[in-house]
């Protein structure tokens, strides 16, 4: 902001806040979205709307320019994957799954790096997979088994058949289509739409003008990653307006620290929709699956924090939508 000349403005969250604030969103929801940003979205899209009517947001710049980390590291899961035969995937897959306790207190990461055994417990979970599209829906999926968790007779796929792309493309491109055509228009565009409009605010996104989504994927990708660097051909761009030591920092996401608040001050708010008899969401999934979860997270043993927000916004949205 110092560099640029521009107001900063600081909002600030609190654990209070996310209550009134789910219940708004379900409100503005036609259908269940868990994103855990709608959380901040809505607040900033507020804050914003006391000033103007008219708001640009960059979505759309991971998907086009290969910004997630998770592209990298399916590509490399499927690298290692593709190596070993299926036996030996399936022994590193239960080997990695046994030696779970003692991963989760081993300095497996940089410092202050959370979570480091649910990360290779991912990465078990990758490596029998038998094509890079179904090693894609683990790597993005938070139950790998949504049947699993259903309490009715069938669960459907999260990806359509028409996330089926082609096979030419190559990797991560292939990832990358797959999100343009899911993740991008039923999660992030929903949630940005809805958040803002919520408070009255447009929110437009120039980085999907179909002129620059045609002429990106028009390009070689290779043009487009540079050195290996997330979103290489976006920063070459943004280098002519900001020094590079004010942005070469790790990814960070737009999210709240719902982990932590709900083992502390919501607990009390959340713990009716996940433990025991009563975590089914008004019938829609199973309170065991739900309830073990739980328990494991309030111990600590895992982080189940994007999966337990899933349940708390289906069961807030049944409770709101589908009354009897």
């Amino acid at each position: 902001a110092d560099h640029l000349g521009t107001d900063h403005t600081e909002l600030r969250l609190t654990p209070a806040d996310v209550p009134g604030v789910l219940a708004t969103m379900i409100d503005n929801l036609d259908e269940p979205n868990a994103d855990v940003s709608l959380i901040p979205m809505y607040a900033v899209s507020k804050l914003a709307r006391g000033q103007v009517t008219v708001a640009l947001s960059g979505d759309g710049g991971d998907e086009l320019f290969a910004g997630y980390n998770h592209y990298r590291l399916a590509q490399r899961a499927w690298a290692l994957a593709r190596r070993l035969p299926w036996p030996l995937g399936a022994v590193a897959q239960a080997a990695i799954r046994a030696l779970g306790p003692l991963l989760r207190v081993l300095p497996l990461g940089p410092p202050g790096a959370p979570y480091s055994a649910d990360r290779l417990a991912k990465v078990a979970d990758l490596l029998p997979a038998g094509d890079p599209i179904a090693l894609y829906r683990r790597l993005v999926s938070l139950w790998a088994e949504p049947a699993s968790i259903s309490a009715r007779a069938a669960a459907q796929d999260p990806l359509p058949a028409i996330a089926d792309p082609p096979r030419a493309l190559g990797l991560p491109r292939r990832f990358q289509y797959v999100d343009m055509l899911t993740y991008l228009p039923e999660s992030i565009l929903a949630k940005v739409d809805r958040a803002s409009m919520a408070t009255s605010l447009e929110a437009r996104v120039p980085l999907l003008d179909h002129r620059i989504v045609e002429m990106i994927w028009r390009t070689d990708p290779r043009e487009l990653v540079g050195d290996g660097t997330a979103k290489w051909a976006l920063r070459q761009v943004l280098y002519r307006r900001v020094p590079r030591h004010l942005i070469e920092r790790p990814k960070m996401g737009f999210g709240v620290p719902i982990g932590d608040w709900l083992r502390g001050p919501l607990r009390g708010w959340a713990e009716p929709d996940l433990a025991g008899p009563g975590a089914t969401a008004g019938g829609l999934v199973r309170a065991d699956a739900i309830d073990r979860r739980w328990q494991e997270h309030l111990a600590g043993r895992r982080n189940w924090q994007q999966s337990l927000w899933n349940v708390i916004v289906l069961a807030h949205w049944q409770r709101r939508w589908l009354k009897e």
